[in-house]
């Protein structure tokens, strides 16, 4: 037999395997009518459904836990991590790219399931969860809205930056053109020099061929 106190209500709830005998704080002598040998003393209840059992017994064989939402006539199921975060499975070289990576769950993640430690422990922690057509369609619309967010973000950005780039001196942002200009004018002065020098050297040799020296 299982005794239950129930402080809140004042109540001795007798279990087993026939019925539950209910007996008043005022009346706890009578609990010697109904118990004769050792007894269980369950110091805390809690209510549950039919859904917290399952989901407890799936927990604890590491079966996915399956959202509540999940339409009974829809057969499109699919896996997926909880979280943003990347979960690799090591063992059967498995890996979820945060919770917008929905895999299809068939009989190949099943069977991946079975012979994966690491799988299955990732399920009992919660980390995993099957969601149905409709669950996977709000989150690829919550990732639609995310990548839109930060693209706007970013062109944003853009034209901040564009807008201090504009207002800045033409001195400031073309040093590396003022290099390329010193250099070719090093080269032109260079150019000029031999252009120079060939001239001079073609005026002696006019001279010399004056005076009938080779």
């Amino acid at each position: 037999m299982i005794i239950f106190l129930d402080v809140k209500k004042q109540i001795i709830f007798l279990y087993d395997e026939d019925e539950v005998i209910k007996i008043s704080f005022d009346d706890v002598k009578k609990i010697r009518e109904y118990v004769d040998e050792k007894s269980y003393y369950i110091t805390n209840m809690i209510e549950v459904n039919t859904n917290d059992i399952i989901s407890l017994v799936n927990n604890i064989e590491g079966k996915p836990q399956v959202s509540e939402d999940l339409q009974t006539t829809d057969t499109n199921l699919y896996i997926h991590a909880k979280n943003d975060q990347i979960i690799c499975i090591p063992d059967i070289e498995f890996k979820f790219e945060g919770k917008y990576d929905c895999r299809a769950y068939n009989d190949e993640i099943k069977t991946q399931i079975e012979e994966s430690p690491i799988f299955k422990s990732l399920i009992k922690n919660d980390k995993i969860e099957i969601i149905n057509s409709k669950k996977r369609r709000e989150l690829l619309k919550q990732q639609k809205i995310e990548r839109d967010n930060k693209k706007v973000l970013q062109e944003k950005k853009d034209k901040q930056l564009d807008s201090i780039l504009s207002d800045m001196p033409a001195k400031d942002i073309t040093i590396g053109d003022e290099v390329d200009d010193a250099e070719t004018i090093d080269m032109d002065s260079e150019a000029k020099g031999i252009a120079l020098k060939t001239e001079v050297e073609s005026e002696a040799e006019k001279n010399i061929r004056i005076m009938g020296i080779k």
